[in-house]
């Protein structure tokens, strides 16, 4: 079973024995002046790099069905009051996140955590807890029985509309855009 430490070490290997080959290693014995073209040639190496990693991290498609399908059961379960059933889903999320660092053998080394993420985050976790009370709440005094499932899906629908959104924006970065 391979390490992702040893995989990240791999591919900075890689990226090293590439810029020596192109001659855009500067050594202490080199240390002569950069002309602009070789600066230039150095940043455009560096930046396919880049993009060539964030490819190697791009979120799959199937990663985001099934994060969503897995919350929306996850939000159905409470709202439902199914306490036996809560396992299911919180030990098919970690499952999951290890399939994907498994499969494409790179995650983002952290979420983006700038103003937008932060935002992001919070009122994700607001339309959550929301939809468990809401789903909850018809389900217990109206008697309304499908409302969790309409909850549970909510949520689902949510999760998958923010994966694409992620997987579009790795997609634009990716294109230079």
């Amino acid at each position: 079973m391979e390490n992702n430490n040893f995989t990240t070490w791999k591919v900075i290997d890689n990226i090293l024995s590439t810029l020596e080959t192109e001659g855009l290693i500067m050594t202490i014995e080199n240390n002569e002046n950069i002309s602009s073209e070789d600066a230039q040639q150095a940043l455009n190496v560096v930046m396919k790099m880049e993009r060539a990693s964030l490819q190697q991290s791009l979120p799959p498609i199937w990663f985001g069905i099934a994060m969503a399908f897995t919350i929306g059961v996850l939000v159905f379960t409470i709202a439902a009051a199914l306490r036996d059933y809560y396992v299911f889903p919180i030990i098919a999320i970690p499952l999951i996140l290890a399939i994907r660092a498994k499969k494409t053998q790179a995650l983002p080394k952290t979420p983006p955590l700038g103003m937008k993420g932060i935002i992001t985050m919070f009122s994700l976790i607001i339309i959550l807890l929301a939809l468990i009370a809401g789903g909850r709440l018809l389900m217990e005094i109206y008697q309304i029985t499908w409302a969790p499932i309409i909850a549970g899906s909510i949520a689902a629908i949510t999760i998958y509309l923010l994966s694409i959104s992620e997987r579009n924006h790795y997609l634009k970065v990716i294109n230079g855009e």
